[in-house]
């Protein structure tokens, strides 16, 4: 691939460190941020940027998706755990449920091109698809939060990239460094829908990987079944295990007590909810498990900096 852009994509590149809080949108969890849309997407559906060391094992993951994809070098990711490794001319696609890292990045030996896209532009381009396929559905739409099955990944692997892929790639990129005009960003959304669709012709079985093993994934979706109720001790008899033991081996499988996990999944659902139904805020804290208004309240604004009904009125 022609380099000549990379000098000027450097200055693309959002800064996480440099951005002040008031500008960038973004939710703090306990050991990753979520980077959101709003910062990266203002006229295109798609941003381009270059890997920079600064972001060396910073956990985090999108509320959009993104292709990593190595120019030079190789690349080490950490992806819900999971090690994956990256040559020259490889490309890893990963959607919102992936939390992950670059680790021990140098960029005198290594360049990565990370190409940010859209929810939009997935839906347009996926809905014109005349072939479809649970892989891809269930990769690029994850119903429910928080339930995933073996068939629900968060990244895919290509080992390659045809000459077509690459040439488009090209020009995305060109495109996107020219100054903004109208017939700039017509040709953007162009070349992207193109892009997008030369990718998802390129999908293959074997490019899905698993992010859990089978004994985590009961667990887990054993926890989003019956999130609004359930108590330490009746999770670990259900898997016949001592609660002590199964608070630990928690911890050790996912870096999270179970208090954390089940807040994490009462206020995912809580939030599916408010996007997606018209039960009322008091309807969806009972149905989420809390009693007491205030707190839900208290910590819903706490991860998303709004109040449930700022957040309906945003996102329904």
């Amino acid at each position: 691939m022609n380099l000549a852009f990379e000098p000027a994509l450097l200055t693309k590149t959002i800064e996480f460190e440099d951005v002040p809080h008031e500008s960038m949108h973004f939710i703090k969890n306990n050991h990753s941020i979520t980077l959101l849309e709003d910062d990266f997407f203002k006229s295109n559906t798609i941003f381009c940027s270059l890997h920079q060391s600064k972001w060396n094992n910073k956990v985090h993951n999108h509320d959009f998706f993104e292709l990593v994809y190595v120019l030079r070098g190789t690349a080490e990711m950490f992806i819900n755990g999971i090690s994956v490794q990256l040559y020259n001319g490889e490309a890893c696609l990963l959607n919102p449920s992936a939390f992950h890292s670059v680790n021990n990045f140098d960029d005198t030996d290594t360049l990565l091109l990370n190409i940010c896209i859209s929810k939009k532009l997935i839906s347009l381009t996926y809905s014109q698809l005349l072939i479809k396929s649970n892989h891809l559905e269930n990769f690029f739409f994850i119903k429910k939060p928080g339930k995933l099955t073996f068939e629900q990944v968060p990244y895919i692997v290509f080992h390659h990239l045809d000459n077509e892929l690459i040439q488009i790639v090209e020009l995305l990129v060109q495109e996107f460094l020219l100054p903004d005009t109208l017939l700039n960003r017509v040709l953007i959304n162009q070349l992207s829908a193109i892009f997008l669709s030369l990718i998802i012709r390129q999908f293959r079985p074997n490019n899905f990987k698993i992010q859990v093993n089978k004994k985590d994934l009961l667990i887990m979706n054993y926890m989003t079944e019956n999130f609004s109720h359930i108590s330490l001790k009746e999770l670990a008899d259900h898997f016949h295990y001592h609660p002590k033991y199964f608070s630990q081996y928690l911890i050790k499988s996912t870096g999270k007590t179970f208090s954390q996990i089940l807040k994490e999944l009462k206020l995912e659902n809580a939030v599916f909810m408010l996007e997606n139904s018209d039960e009322t805020i008091e309807e969806i804290i009972s149905l989420c498990g809390y009693n007491n208004k205030s707190y839900f309240y208290k910590i819903f604004f706490d991860k998303f900096n709004m109040s449930p009904g700022e957040y309906r009125k945003k996102y329904h």
